[in-house]
């Protein structure tokens, strides 16, 4: 039964915990970044950062002001829509006073506006 105490006992030293030495694991890390070096980064350093902050607000004025434009236009676009349809009408009722003036005889006063620059009475 000695042997088998001792066995015990060597087996339990071998198991024992056992506190890393002093600086340990600064010695592990030190040596991890010497074999996997970090891949270079200097896309993301706070000057990097600034720089994608600002191509973000670039691009977000630039997007405000493009849609401004597109409204702009499309009033514009609207706004001569409307002077057209307004000048068609007025052009519209024109026409329709000269087909009465010549369905009424009064075609010699039209062509004399035209001969003469004026209208005579």
């Amino acid at each position: 039964m000695e042997h088998d105490n001792e066995f015990e006992r060597e087996v339990k030293e071998a198991l024992a915990r056992v506190d890393a030495p002093e600086g340990f694991s600064e010695q592990v890390v030190a040596r991890a970044r010497k074999r996997y070096p970090r891949p270079a980064t200097r896309f993301a350093t706070p000057a990097w950062r600034g720089a994608y902050a600002a191509a973000a607000m670039l691009t977000v004025i630039m997007g405000t002001v493009h849609v401004h434009q597109v409204h702009e236009e499309e009033r514009r676009a609207a706004e001569a829509q409307q002077q057209f349809a307004r000048a068609m009408d007025l052009t519209g009722h024109a026409l329709d006073r000269v087909a009465v003036q010549l369905q009424q005889g009064q075609f010699g006063q039209i062509t004399s506006v035209f001969e003469n620059g004026r209208e005579e009475r």
